[in-house]
């Protein structure tokens, strides 16, 4: 298990209670998971990230999304190789989309980037930073939210129609 430096972990608390208050708001049924790794199969905690929130949409099912309180690198958002992949693992294990919902603290956790893992995985450019094998992908207008004026749903349904083919 990484370890998680107190700022960053703060970071992403914040961005996981901004969604949370987003979901409310939007009236969006969801469950926000326990990450433990004592609550994973052992076999597949090192195949497997569980993401931190499950939503219902009505009349479609659930999704998967994971948060993160990152700042925007030159225009990119960059996740771990392996995150993506493990995301991946839940996806196929679960028949089930994943976000990421990207909540930058430098715009005061109001703004949310929606970009699916699969768009991370067919568009991510590969990077180092910091020692870790890395994948980058633009952070698009069009994949900004802003969480005070528009719904969870109707971020969502914006973002599903606009699912790029190629970037």
């Amino acid at each position: 298990m990484a370890l998680v430096s107190a700022e960053n972990r703060d970071k992403g608390t914040f961005a996981e209670q901004a969604l949370m208050q987003w979901l409310d708001v939007s009236n969006m049924p969801y469950v926000y998971t326990d990450q433990k790794y004592d609550t994973y199969p052992r076999k597949l905690v090192a195949h497997l990230k569980r993401p931190d929130f499950l939503v219902g949409v009505t009349g479609l099912g659930s999704l998967a999304v994971e948060v993160k309180g990152y700042t925007r690198y030159e225009n990119t958002f960059a996740v771990e190789l392996q995150e993506v992949q493990r995301l991946a693992s839940f996806q196929k294990y679960f028949n089930m989309t994943v976000f990421y919902a990207f909540i930058p603290p430098e715009h005061r956790f109001e703004l949310c980037w929606l970009i699916s893992n699969d768009e991370f995985e067919r568009f991510g450019k590969t990077t180092r930073l910091k020692g870790k094998s890395m994948l980058r992908l633009p952070s698009r207008a069009e994949d900004c939210y802003d969480m005070t004026k528009e719904t969870f749903m109707a971020a969502l349904g914006k973002q599903i129609q606009h699912e790029p083919d190629d970037l």
